[in-house]
């Protein structure tokens, strides 16, 4: 079984706009609610795909009982540890780009935080957990290193940023995937070369992580994997419509490629597969497009 962590799941409310003015008045063309948060993604993705998984975290408010009916209408199964405050919703504003504007979101109490780790005992050896996103507010640096040093055998694979993600290489994780503009600032660099990328992720690896998945956006992904070696996709030629959760999506095709073929290169076509039907679709992605991207994605061995 799959398990995905989110903290700080968010009700999304997605506005389609043209020509957007600060500080005047807009009118939307179009919108929708969607749950977000980087874990929620990644079970949606691996359920669409036909993978078995458990959506977790923390929910509350009116709010949090929307994030749950959206997750039972897309047919992910949730199990939320429900709390007082009220889940935040965040803004995604779709205008020849997307322009994200995230609330804090509520504080979670050590009841409720002592809640989830009860509800976390039912991971088993063997099973996996994909922890990703950033905390709820007040979270301690380690919440999420704390949390897998709970698990014996089980596969970690983190997707989050800064001092929280680095507190997670002790643990030897599965898979770790910042995207280029957070692995430059992990080592405070800038502007980095190619080269000077896979050396960085190179650097995490030899911290711990079994496998580092890079993401860049519309110049594809890349992958320093267990056996030492950088393999590189390009992303496939696409119109982006809406790009919030592609990050998210590769995690949950890395996965699914990996434990379909084994194969870590074969993951990473996947990965970008999933990433760009995400970034190409209206809505949420369909199986049928994933399986048109992964038909364009090739991947060649790099990193000289």
């Amino acid at each position: 079984m799959i398990y995905t962590l989110t903290l700080n799941p968010s009700l999304d409310y997605r506005l389609q706009t043209e020509n957007l003015r600060l500080r005047g008045v807009n009118r939307s063309a179009g919108e929708s609610f969607r749950a977000g948060g980087k874990g929620i993604n990644v079970s949606r993705m691996l359920s669409l795909l036909g993978a078995e998984t458990v959506s977790m975290g923390f929910a509350g408010g009116f709010s949090g009982n929307e994030i749950l009916r959206l997750l039972k209408a897309d047919g992910v199964e949730a199990d939320f540890v429900g709390i007082k405050g009220n889940s935040r919703i965040n803004v995604k504003i779709n205008d020849e780009g997307d322009t994200e504007i995230n609330a804090s979101g509520p504080e979670i109490s050590a009841d409720e935080l002592g809640k989830l780790f009860e509800k976390l005992e039912k991971i088993k050896p063997g099973d996996t957990l994909v922890m990703a996103g950033n905390p709820h507010k007040g979270a301690r640096n380690n919440i999420y290193a704390e949390t897998g040093k709970k698990l014996s055998g089980v596969r970690i694979i983190v997707d989050t940023t800064g001092e929280q993600l680095l507190n997670t290489l002790k643990l030897k994780p599965f898979l770790i995937k910042p995207n280029m503009e957070e692995l430059e600032e992990l080592f405070g660099e800038k502007d980095c070369t190619q080269n000077r990328l896979y050396d960085l992720a190179k650097e995490l690896k030899k911290a711990g992580a079994d496998n580092v998945l890079v993401s860049m956006g519309k110049d594809g992904a890349f992958l320093v994997a267990e056996n030492g070696k950088v393999y590189r996709a390009e992303a496939p030629e696409l119109k982006p419509v809406y790009t919030v959760g592609s990050g998210d999506c590769a995690v949950a095709g890395f996965i699914y490629g990996f434990d379909k073929s084994g194969n870590a290169a074969e993951a990473l076509k996947w990965a970008v597969a999933c990433g760009s039907a995400n970034a190409a679709a209206e809505g949420f992605p369909t199986k049928e497009s994933v399986n048109n991207f992964i038909n364009l994605i090739n991947i060649r061995e790099t990193g000289d």
